[in-house]
């Protein structure tokens, strides 16, 4: 088998025995299901096209999830200051947004890298923060009916 019948995609390394032999060996492509647009480049680059392509999706997802790592401890950690400067109140709904939202994001990038008790913590702050929102939200609406009588 020729090495051009291989692509390597970031470590891993798969057999395409569905590429027709193209103009690379002075063979013409025939019956094949090859994409039109690929049929005319030589083989190599169709190769360097596609491991271009699966590449930058790796990169592109590896950068959403920095980001979405990165805004769960600036949630996180703005909520702890915020509280500390005593900007904030603890009962808060602000506070528990960001405590939420950042128990979120740490748990959506530790779960990329399965780091399952990390997972379990974030999950476990996120859940805490959802009981406090939900008594923020039933303590407002006792005080609409109190007012409302």
């Amino acid at each position: 088998m020729c090495p051009h019948d291989r692509i390597t995609i970031g470590v891993r390394t798969f057999q395409l025995p569905f590429l027709p032999t193209l103009n690379h060996h002075k063979f013409k492509a025939q019956n094949t299901t090859l994409l039109p647009h690929a049929i005319d480049l030589p083989r190599e680059r169709t190769f360097r096209l596609l491991n271009h392509i699966f590449t930058t999706k790796f990169k592109l997802m590896k950068l959403a999830m920095t980001i979405v790592g990165w805004s769960g401890v600036l949630f996180c950690t703005l909520g702890y200051l915020l509280l500390s400067m005593k900007v904030i109140k603890s009962d808060s709904l602000s506070f528990q947004i960001l405590n939420v939202l950042g128990g979120g994001c740490l748990a959506v990038t530790a779960l990329d890298t399965n780091d399952l008790p990390n997972v379990a913590a974030n999950l476990l702050w996120m859940g805490i923060g959802l009981y406090a929102l939900i008594s923020i939200f039933k303590k407002q609406k006792q005080r609409q009916d109190q007012a409302e009588q």
